[in-house]
């Protein structure tokens, strides 16, 4: 009776592993289309063998372990990429942004006019049409160097700002959901089982993390994942998890900073670099505020450089308390490019524009409105060695540039990434072809076993009606 006891107890074990084998089966198939999710495989044994003469005696076979098939060198280069591709798609699209502020051709267009409007002044001094024309173009140009620097503004305090406390919501969620999965994880792991499915939804926050900003994140010894920023200030450990808080510097821009369980701030804005959060910060204070920057020396630089040869030039009209011409008026008023505007008392009498050089010459004079005209040509921005006309084209052309290499850098982060998936698909993605060949090995394993009992069962009759 031992021995078919002992039939009875494989056909039995084995029937239970088959049906876990089908269930992991069946699991897999079920989240086949399931994001972040790695196929599972169960780890079969033959049971202890007991001695007995003439050798041993196999027990069967039992389940050893549930495991997930997964390549951890491969998620940790994943995670590194996903940082690269967030932070350049919000560059991306940030940069994009900026290309439309300066639409190039009009602004190239714009100024050409501008120059231009000088000439056909200086070419008629004496007629209000050219001084009418003059002011409206320039007109034109101020408001379009106002708009323009008042739109980057906006795009790094509005859009960029917005960007970035909806990013850190998510971030702080994302962290949470890390240290709860920790927790489960824990307890899951707790008899020595594998959390697998704990386990595939923590990768995928960790990897939903990395999208956002960039962190280093490794396993503890209980199998808790410690999640860390580039600077060392934990995000999460264990159970427990910091957030992270968006506030104000003295210009009204986001600030990033990591909060300890005192609630002090500690700013982590420069040393973010990644994710969604690091292309952002870095166009806001690296690209857009050069391109303000070299915006507002432009400005400045055209109003300084008219407004000191039209001080010293004549207009037409005569000042009726000195009975002499007009002299001594700026051409712009304001301090910046902020405020750069056309002088209200020229838009009022055209004829106070001062193209005369000499008020003796007056109404023909036209050297003054040459001077200012030519210089366009001169080499005034860059220490002296640049003219307005190309200063202007090399910021336009610099944003351009800046606009594909970051798309150029954007597309072949996504390259990588569908690379990279994809290998990770061919070693941890469920293929449903191959998951149907395990079904019906396993399906005819577990028939087989059935028959084992089956059999057993005939015998115990024919040993009963001895």
């Amino acid at each position: 009776m031992s021995a078919i006891n002992t039939v009875l107890h494989i056909a039995k074990e084995s029937l239970l592993a088959q049906q876990k084998a089908l269930q992991v089966t069946g699991h897999n198939i079920a989240n086949a289309n399931t994001e972040g999710y790695s196929r599972q495989r169960v780890k079969l044994e033959t049971a202890e063998p007991v001695t007995h003469l003439p050798g041993q005696l196999g027990l069967g076979v039992k389940v050893a372990e549930i495991k997930r098939v997964v390549d951890r060198f491969l998620s940790t280069q994943i995670n590194e990429e996903t940082q690269a591709n967030g932070r350049y798609e919000s560059q991306k699209a940030t940069l994009e942004k900026v290309e439309m502020i300066f639409y190039g051709e009009y602004f190239n267009d714009l100024f050409s006019r501008f120059w231009n409007a000088w000439d056909d002044l200086a070419n008629n001094p004496t007629t209000q049409a050219e001084r009418r024309s003059l002011l409206g173009i320039a007109e034109e140009v101020t408001s379009f160097l106002r708009k323009a620097y008042q739109d980057l503004t906006l795009l790094q305090k509005r859009d960029i700002g917005q960007g970035i406390r909806e990013t850190v919501k998510d971030i702080n969620r994302l962290t949470q959901e890390i240290a709860q999965l920790n927790r489960k994880i824990l307890a899951g792991e707790a008899g020595g089982q594998n959390a697998n499915d704990f386990r595939d939804r923590r990768d995928l926050a960790l990897t939903q993390l990395a999208q956002l900003i960039n962190v280093n994140g490794f396993e503890d010894s209980d199998g808790t994942l410690v999640i860390l920023t580039t600077d060392g200030k934990t995000l999460v450990e264990g159970s427990s998890s910091w957030e992270l808080v968006v506030s104000a510097d003295e210009s009204g821009l986001e600030t990033l900073n990591w909060q300890d369980r005192d609630g002090n701030l500690h700013d982590i804005t420069s040393r973010t670099k990644g994710g969604k959060l690091g292309g952002w910060i870095i166009s806001r204070d690296h690209y857009i505020a050069s391109y303000k920057e070299d915006l507002n020396t432009f400005a400045i630089t055209l109003m300084n450089e008219i407004n000191k040869l039209h001080r010293t030039g004549y207009g037409i009209s005569i000042d009726s308390n000195t009975n002499e011409p007009y002299t001594g008026i700026d051409f712009f008023t304001g301090t910046n490019v902020s405020n750069i505007r056309v002088n209200s008392e020229l838009k009022a009498d055209p004829g106070k524009i001062a193209a005369a050089t000499q008020k003796d010459a007056i109404p023909g004079d036209n050297r003054n409105a040459l001077l200012i005209g030519g210089l366009r040509y001169k080499f005034l921005l860059n220490s002296g060695t640049t003219t307005f006309d190309n200063f202007y084209q090399s910021l336009i052309s610099r944003v351009g540039s800046d606009v594909k290499q970051s798309q150029n850098f954007y597309s072949h982060q996504q390259d990588m990434l569908t690379y990279l998936n994809g290998f990770r698909e061919s070693v941890s993605g469920v293929s449903i072809d191959e998951e149907m060949m395990n079904l019906l090995v396993q399906q005819r394993a577990y028939q087989a076993s059935a028959k084992v009992i089956t059999t057993v069962n005939d015998l115990l009759d024919s040993l009963l009606r001895i």
